[in-house]
Protein backbone atom coordinates (compact mmCIF):
# COMPACT_ATOMS: atom_id res chain seq x y z
CA UNK A 1 0.00 0.00 0.00
CA UNK A 2 1.14 3.52 -0.87
CA UNK A 3 -0.09 6.67 -0.71
CA UNK A 4 0.96 9.89 -2.25
CA UNK A 5 -0.06 13.60 -3.60
CA UNK A 6 -1.71 12.19 -6.66
CA UNK A 7 -3.28 8.79 -4.80
CA UNK A 8 -4.51 11.38 -1.55
CA UNK A 9 -6.21 13.92 -4.51
CA UNK A 10 -7.70 11.50 -6.80
CA UNK A 11 -9.54 9.31 -3.62
CA UNK A 12 -10.31 12.65 -2.06
CA UNK A 13 -11.79 14.01 -4.78
CA UNK A 14 -13.97 10.69 -5.90
CA UNK A 15 -15.53 10.38 -2.95
CA UNK A 16 -15.96 14.27 -1.75
CA UNK A 17 -17.39 14.07 -5.15
CA UNK A 18 -20.07 10.57 -4.14
CA UNK A 19 -20.46 11.92 -0.98
CA UNK A 20 -22.16 15.28 -1.87
CA UNK A 21 -23.96 12.97 -4.30
CA UNK A 22 -25.16 11.07 -1.36
CA UNK A 23 -26.37 14.18 1.36
CA UNK A 24 -28.57 15.52 -1.73
CA UNK A 25 -30.45 11.68 -1.84
CA UNK A 26 -30.96 12.33 1.55
CA UNK A 27 -34.91 12.00 2.54
CA UNK A 28 -35.10 12.84 6.24
CA UNK A 29 -33.22 15.54 7.45
CA UNK A 30 -31.61 12.72 10.53
CA UNK A 31 -29.73 11.29 7.77
CA UNK A 32 -27.98 14.52 6.75
CA UNK A 33 -25.57 14.51 8.81
CA UNK A 34 -24.24 10.62 8.39
CA UNK A 35 -24.66 11.45 4.47
CA UNK A 36 -22.05 14.28 5.15
CA UNK A 37 -19.02 12.33 6.82
CA UNK A 38 -18.18 11.35 3.20
CA UNK A 39 -17.54 14.83 2.37
CA UNK A 40 -15.56 15.10 5.78
CA UNK A 41 -13.43 12.08 4.96
CA UNK A 42 -13.38 13.17 1.81
CA UNK A 43 -11.81 16.70 2.11
CA UNK A 44 -9.46 15.24 4.43
CA UNK A 45 -7.41 13.47 2.23
CA UNK A 46 -7.78 16.65 -0.12
CA UNK A 47 -6.19 18.10 2.56
CA UNK A 48 -3.30 15.36 3.45
CA UNK A 49 -2.72 15.58 -0.80
CA UNK A 50 -1.15 19.90 0.53
CA UNK A 51 0.46 17.81 3.28
CA UNK A 52 2.57 15.47 0.64
CA UNK A 53 3.25 18.58 -1.82
CA UNK A 54 5.15 20.33 1.24
CA UNK A 55 7.27 17.22 1.82
CA UNK A 56 11.22 17.84 0.61
CA UNK A 57 10.85 13.80 0.58
CA UNK A 58 11.28 10.45 2.83
CA UNK A 59 12.51 11.60 6.15
CA UNK A 60 11.64 14.92 6.09
CA UNK A 61 9.51 16.61 9.13
CA UNK A 62 6.31 19.03 7.85
CA UNK A 63 4.88 21.64 9.85
CA UNK A 64 1.85 24.24 8.94
CA UNK A 65 -1.37 24.80 8.76
CA UNK A 66 -2.89 21.88 6.08
CA UNK A 67 -1.14 19.75 9.00
CA UNK A 68 -2.75 21.17 12.05
CA UNK A 69 -6.04 21.06 10.07
CA UNK A 70 -5.67 17.52 9.16
CA UNK A 71 -4.60 16.38 12.77
CA UNK A 72 -7.85 18.71 14.33
CA UNK A 73 -10.36 16.87 12.10
CA UNK A 74 -8.81 13.32 12.35
CA UNK A 75 -8.06 13.61 16.32
CA UNK A 76 -10.85 16.23 17.46
CA UNK A 77 -13.61 16.15 15.09
CA UNK A 78 -14.08 12.82 13.76
CA UNK A 79 -14.31 11.13 17.60
CA UNK A 80 -17.18 13.55 18.25
CA UNK A 81 -18.83 14.00 14.72
CA UNK A 82 -19.18 9.79 13.36
CA UNK A 83 -21.04 8.87 16.89
CA UNK A 84 -22.94 11.81 16.72
CA UNK A 85 -23.70 11.58 13.35
CA UNK A 86 -25.00 7.67 13.68
CA UNK A 87 -26.97 8.46 17.03
CA UNK A 88 -28.76 11.14 14.85
CA UNK A 89 -29.78 8.49 12.14
CA UNK A 90 -30.30 5.70 14.10
CA UNK A 91 -34.15 5.29 14.35
CA UNK A 92 -34.19 2.60 17.27
CA UNK A 93 -30.49 3.94 19.17
CA UNK A 94 -29.36 1.79 21.67
CA UNK A 95 -27.69 2.05 25.12
CA UNK A 96 -24.50 0.77 24.15
CA UNK A 97 -23.97 3.23 21.12
CA UNK A 98 -24.43 6.35 23.42
CA UNK A 99 -22.12 5.22 26.05
CA UNK A 100 -19.66 5.02 22.77
CA UNK A 101 -20.50 8.25 21.55
CA UNK A 102 -19.30 9.51 25.52
CA UNK A 103 -16.13 8.41 24.83
CA UNK A 104 -15.49 10.71 22.10
CA UNK A 105 -15.71 13.58 24.07
CA UNK A 106 -12.88 13.01 26.52
CA UNK A 107 -10.84 11.54 23.96
CA UNK A 108 -11.01 15.08 21.44
CA UNK A 109 -10.48 16.75 24.83
CA UNK A 110 -6.82 15.19 25.40
CA UNK A 111 -6.41 15.56 21.76
CA UNK A 112 -7.24 19.73 21.72
CA UNK A 113 -4.84 19.52 24.33
CA UNK A 114 -2.37 17.75 22.55
CA UNK A 115 -3.05 19.53 19.06
CA UNK A 116 -2.44 22.84 21.11
CA UNK A 117 1.49 22.22 21.51
CA UNK A 118 2.26 21.76 18.01
CA UNK A 119 1.37 18.98 15.22
CA UNK A 120 3.87 17.70 12.90
CA UNK A 121 4.01 15.06 9.95
CA UNK A 122 6.71 12.55 8.82
CA UNK A 123 7.40 11.66 5.45
CA UNK A 124 7.83 7.40 5.75
CA UNK A 125 8.37 7.30 2.15
CA UNK A 126 4.97 5.51 1.68
CA UNK A 127 2.76 6.92 4.11
CA UNK A 128 3.02 9.91 6.77
CA UNK A 129 3.29 9.59 10.17
CA UNK A 130 1.72 12.62 12.50
CA UNK A 131 2.97 13.21 15.95
CA UNK A 132 1.11 15.86 18.41
CA UNK A 133 2.42 14.62 21.73
CA UNK A 134 -0.74 12.25 22.95
CA UNK A 135 -0.74 11.42 26.67
CA UNK A 136 -1.57 8.03 27.52
CA UNK A 137 -1.56 7.00 23.73
CA UNK A 138 -2.69 3.84 23.80
CA UNK A 139 -5.50 4.49 26.05
CA UNK A 140 -6.50 7.43 23.96
CA UNK A 141 -6.38 5.12 20.67
CA UNK A 142 -8.74 2.89 22.25
CA UNK A 143 -11.07 5.55 23.26
CA UNK A 144 -11.51 6.80 19.62
CA UNK A 145 -12.04 3.38 18.18
CA UNK A 146 -15.08 2.66 21.08
CA UNK A 147 -16.45 6.50 19.44
CA UNK A 148 -15.73 5.64 15.60
CA UNK A 149 -16.63 1.88 15.16
CA UNK A 150 -18.78 0.85 17.98
CA UNK A 151 -21.87 2.94 17.29
CA UNK A 152 -21.71 1.11 13.71
CA UNK A 153 -21.03 -2.06 15.35
CA UNK A 154 -23.90 -2.25 17.30
CA UNK A 155 -26.31 -0.78 15.25
CA UNK A 156 -29.96 -2.37 14.03
CA UNK A 157 -29.01 -1.59 10.47
CA UNK A 158 -27.17 -4.25 8.47
CA UNK A 159 -24.90 -1.20 6.46
CA UNK A 160 -24.42 0.76 9.56
CA UNK A 161 -22.96 -2.90 10.65
CA UNK A 162 -21.29 -3.51 7.67
CA UNK A 163 -19.39 -0.45 7.99
CA UNK A 164 -18.11 -0.75 11.68
CA UNK A 165 -16.77 -4.54 10.30
CA UNK A 166 -14.97 -2.55 7.61
CA UNK A 167 -13.74 0.15 10.01
CA UNK A 168 -12.38 -2.48 12.18
CA UNK A 169 -10.76 -3.96 9.50
CA UNK A 170 -9.49 -1.19 8.15
CA UNK A 171 -8.01 -0.47 12.28
CA UNK A 172 -6.35 -3.87 11.62
CA UNK A 173 -4.36 -3.19 8.39
CA UNK A 174 -3.18 -0.06 9.00
CA UNK A 175 -1.69 -1.45 12.13
CA UNK A 176 -0.23 -4.15 10.10
CA UNK A 177 1.24 -1.94 7.29
CA UNK A 178 2.58 1.11 9.80
CA UNK A 179 1.97 1.36 13.21
CA UNK A 180 3.48 4.32 13.22
CA UNK A 181 1.41 6.07 10.22
CA UNK A 182 -1.66 4.25 12.01
CA UNK A 183 -3.63 7.23 11.73
CA UNK A 184 -2.96 8.39 8.14
CA UNK A 185 -3.97 4.91 6.38
CA UNK A 186 -6.97 4.35 8.98
CA UNK A 187 -8.30 7.79 7.60
CA UNK A 188 -7.18 6.92 3.90
CA UNK A 189 -9.36 3.42 4.59
CA UNK A 190 -12.50 4.77 6.34
CA UNK A 191 -12.70 7.77 3.86
CA UNK A 192 -13.06 4.73 0.78
CA UNK A 193 -15.18 2.57 3.68
CA UNK A 194 -17.80 5.77 4.39
CA UNK A 195 -19.14 5.75 0.86
CA UNK A 196 -21.23 2.61 2.47
CA UNK A 197 -23.13 5.34 3.56
CA UNK A 198 -23.87 6.49 0.24
CA UNK A 199 -25.65 3.27 -0.19
CA UNK A 200 -27.87 3.63 3.03
CA UNK A 201 -28.82 6.49 1.88
CA UNK A 202 -29.87 5.42 -1.25
CA UNK A 203 -31.85 2.50 0.13
CA UNK A 204 -33.49 4.09 3.33
CA UNK A 205 -36.69 5.09 4.06
CA UNK A 206 -38.27 8.16 5.51
CA UNK A 207 -38.71 5.85 8.51
CA UNK A 208 -35.29 4.38 8.38
CA UNK A 209 -36.40 0.61 6.86
CA UNK A 210 -34.11 -0.35 4.41
CA UNK A 211 -35.09 -3.11 1.83
CA UNK A 212 -33.51 -5.97 4.03
CA UNK A 213 -35.50 -4.88 7.23
CA UNK A 214 -38.86 -4.62 4.92
CA UNK A 215 -38.45 -8.07 4.00
CA UNK A 216 -38.58 -9.60 7.51
CA UNK A 217 -42.02 -8.08 7.99
CA UNK A 218 -44.76 -10.12 6.87
CA UNK A 219 -47.44 -8.80 4.58
CA UNK A 220 -50.74 -8.37 6.45
CA UNK A 221 -52.66 -10.33 3.93
CA UNK A 222 -50.19 -12.88 3.44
Amino acid sequence: MCWSASVDLIVGSAVTGIGAVGITLARDRRDAPLAGLPVLLGVHQLIESRIWEASAGPGSVIRGTAVTLWTVIAFVLLPVAVPAAVLCAERQRRRIQYLAAACGVPVAAVMIYAVSGGTFATDRGHVLAYGAGVPLQPLVLAGYLVATCLPFLTSPEPTLRELGVALVLGAAVATVVDVLAFASIWCALAAGVSLLVVRRTMVVSPTGSTPSDLTAVRHPLG
